[in-house]
């Protein structure tokens, strides 16, 4: 399903059950389309609608007229004409070029931190590897619990 908030003009995708209040609309697709078309569709419908404030916008969101990518093959503009490939494969890139955005943003952050905490050189000293060598030949083997024994 697809929730239009009259007042605010967003578009949310509905997978499970949910409550609505008043100036919502529920919209069912005629179709069982994959989130990432949904995406793609409530964003180039989204952008159609002009904002008036406040008020309500249902009456230009059901009239509003979007274009859709077509098949290269495609004669005329029917469902059948429509490339969701390319809408699907479109948000899929969309989605990896913001994870690829987050994680450098995550490694700047981290690589900020353990510069701030004097924790940026990550590499052992020869003195450092040689007492985790010694810890680790005397530990070696584990044990049994004594309460557990």
């Amino acid at each position: 399903m697809v929730v239009f908030g009259d007042h605010t003009r967003t578009f949310n995708i509905a997978k499970n059950d949910f409550c609505i209040a008043d100036n919502v609309k529920v919209l069912k697709p005629i179709k069982n389309f994959s989130i990432r078309i949904l995406l793609f569709i409530n964003t180039m419908w989204g952008k159609k609608i002009i904002d008036k404030g406040y008020a309500r916008h249902w009456s230009l969101a059901k009239t509003a007229k979007i274009q859709l990518p077509l098949k290269p093959t495609a004669k005329t503009q029917t469902l059948e004409d429509i490339d969701f490939n390319f809408m699907e494969n479109f948000i899929a890139e969309l989605e990896q070029c913001r994870l690829a955005e987050l994680e450098q943003c995550r490694l700047a952050e981290l690589e900020a931190y353990l510069k701030a905490a004097g924790l940026e050189n990550t590499t052992l000293s020869s003195e450092e590897e040689n007492a985790l060598n010694v810890f680790n030949d005397k530990n070696s083997g584990g044990g049994v619990i004594p309460h557990a024994a």
